[in-house]
């Protein structure tokens, strides 16, 4: 085997960048710098919307320390909501979470799955396929998850089968609609009222929040819940900020992937900047198995709301 090839082969192995999605990508480089061309939805950001999206990358800019994974676990342990941070087109985001339910799960405290995935009022098809009534199909088809949603189903599923899996009950929190920014702050308030539903029907439970990371700025969603669950102890888990992960390049290693931001909020390590960014880019959604890309889903990724 050649030199040239033996490289290649072990940069194949060593990166989850598929070499077809980055030449797609420059073959439609100059589309994204067209105003009136296929991207034209993500020119149309206004100030307000931006606005939204500047109050989560200003929050959250450097990071106290670094974190080991037991002092990881032992923080997650005391809280009763924990506010994850979902980049929606990249399933290490959603494998993540699903491997967070299996830590938690371990514990005494039952958890709860709430997912802004799915509509809250799609609630009786998520529990008819937690109970066994429906199959995974009907499932996907019920919340009309290609449709409302978009994004790649399997890491999803992966997640919602861990949950029932443990037997953890899972909600549905968002609202409709999803295109709007300017409803965003509803959306927001929304889930806050579901979450704080859950804390009452489960009051002993931890209840594990999937949700764009947007959402996640201090006076997002924490604010609205904050407001609404004062003693509970909210505890905000970022994934894979990219300033912060340049920032701790140097502490991370086998026993530390993350640090403690604030008192409330940690962020977790599980992929790199440039694959994130990738996924933004060219997103691997599917509709019925097949990759797709569509335009509302793509400008979703922008803001990761």
């Amino acid at each position: 085997m050649s030199e040239t090839s033996t490289s290649e082969g072990s940069s194949r192995a060593a990166t989850t960048i598929v070499p077809g999605e980055v030449a797609q990508f420059a073959s439609q480089a100059r589309d994204w710098w067209d105003p009136d061309g296929p991207e034209a939805m993500l020119h149309k950001l206004n100030p307000v919307r931006l606005k939204y999206i500047r109050d989560f990358s200003e929050a959250f800019r450097d990071y106290r320390r670094a974190l080991t994974d037991n002092e990881f676990k032992q923080q997650c342990a005391t809280a009763d909501v924990l506010l994850v941070g979902d980049y929606h087109a990249l399933a290490a985001s959603q494998d993540f979470a699903a491997s967070f339910v299996g830590q938690l799960a371990q514990s005494d405290r039952p958890v709860v799955l709430a997912l802004e995935m799915a509509f809250s009022r799609d609630q009786y098809v998520l529990d008819e396929w937690l109970h066994g009534e429906i199959s995974e199909d009907e499932l996907r088809a019920g919340i009309r998850y290609d449709a409302e949603w978009g994004y790649d189903w399997e890491p999803f599923a992966r997640l919602l089968r861990q949950a029932r899996q443990y037997g953890c009950p899972v909600y549905g929190i968002d609202l409709k609609p999803r295109g709007n920014m300017r409803k965003i702050s509803a959306r927001d308030r929304h889930a806050a009222t579901q979450i704080a539903q859950i804390r009452r029907a489960h009051p002993g439970a931890q209840v594990l929040t999937l949700i764009g990371e947007a959402h996640l700025a201090p006076q997002h969603l924490p604010h609205w819940l904050h407001l609404l669950r004062p003693r509970d102890r909210v505890l905000t888990v970022l994934q894979n900020l990219d300033e912060l992960y340049w920032k701790a390049a140097g502490e991370l290693s086998d026993s530390i992937h993350g640090v403690q931001v604030s008192e409330d909020v940690l962020c977790v390590f599980n992929a790199t900047p440039l694959e994130k960014e990738l996924r933004l880019i060219l997103p691997r959604h599917s509709v019925g198995g097949k990759p797709q890309r569509n335009k509302v889903t793509r400008a979703r990724n922008f803001i990761a709301a």
